[in-house]
């Protein structure tokens, strides 16, 4: 575990050039201006996205609320956020497993296979709550305040924004072990990574259109309909993947004995992922 830690730490500072920024900072200040900059304009250029998706959890709430059924919004959030990591994460995992320039010194140093992938999977990791801080935190924030939640709520809100992407990510990133084992992918790298930006590309435009063509022609409710109704998509992909159920009751039952027992079954399957995606790394790596 210390060896897959101290090579997480070392992976992390590579990846984001930590260090570097650091010691550039140091020497010029330009760098920490071009880096506020740099921040500004992300912000500002995902502020209309984040705020609609924010207006929309919120009327969805207060409209939900009148059939005491505001904390499908919670499942909402962990069930895109789930989504978009196994739509999205494939070829990032990959990428991130068997493509970087690091992957030559690695397999020379005195290391087991799964720790070199328990390292690069908490790289991944990083990355993924990024995406889901956007997705999974305003239904928490307005659910927990609308409701007046109490501190458990909020610890066990801590606890699942921690470990959501977990079993995606292991699910994905197993997938990747195995299809890179029994293909060839690796000797045509460049023209991977050229299918794989083109894929994500186009599945954010195709989301983006829809979304805005269901809006055209129905407007709020239509899209509430279609994800909160008893056949809608929240209700469907809840049932196939029970992990986001789970943690959604632990959240909105978090005052209760069955919040608690919702969330053990969450970290457990979670756990019983880990364990399935180390032994198959220790395997086929």
């Amino acid at each position: 575990m210390k060896k897959t830690i101290a090579l997480f730490k070392i992976m992390l500072d590579s990846t984001y050039g930590i260090s570097s920024f650091k010691y550039k900072a140091s020497k010029n200040h330009m760098e920490v201006l071009k880096f506020i900059g740099l921040m500004l304009i992300l912000v500002v250029s995902l502020s209309p996205m984040l705020l609609g998706y924010i207006v929309y959890i919120e009327s969805s709430y207060k409209g939900l609320q009148s059939y005491g059924a505001q904390g499908a919004v919670i499942t909402l959030g962990v069930v895109l956020s789930s989504t978009l990591i196994l739509i999205l994460g494939l070829f990032y995992v990959i990428s991130t497993f068997y493509f970087t320039s690091d992957m030559e010194h690695l397999i020379t140093l005195p290391l087991r296979p799964a720790q070199i992938l328990g390292a690069k999977f908490g790289v991944v990791l990083v990355s993924e709550y990024i995406t889901e801080l956007f997705i999974v935190l305003p239904p928490i924030i307005i659910y927990g305040i609308g409701e007046g939640a109490g501190v458990l709520y909020w610890i066990y809100a801590l606890i699942g924004i921690l470990i959501i992407p977990v079993i995606p990510l292991c699910i994905i990133s197993m997938i990747a072990i195995v299809v890179m084992r029994v293909t060839n992918i690796g000797k045509k790298r460049d023209l991977y990574r050229t299918i794989g930006s083109l894929v994500v590309i186009f599945a954010l435009m195709g989301i983006q259109f829809y979304i805005q063509n269901v809006a055209e022609r129905g407007g709020i409710q239509k899209i509430s309909n279609m994800l909160f109704s008893e056949s809608g998509l929240i209700n469907i992909i809840a049932s196939a993947y029970p992990p986001a159920a789970w943690i959604s009751k632990a959240l909105i039952q978090s005052n209760g004995i069955n919040g608690l027992v919702m969330l053990l079954f969450f970290l457990a399957a979670s756990a019983v992922f880990l364990i399935l995606f180390e032994y198959l790394g220790e395997k086929f790596f």
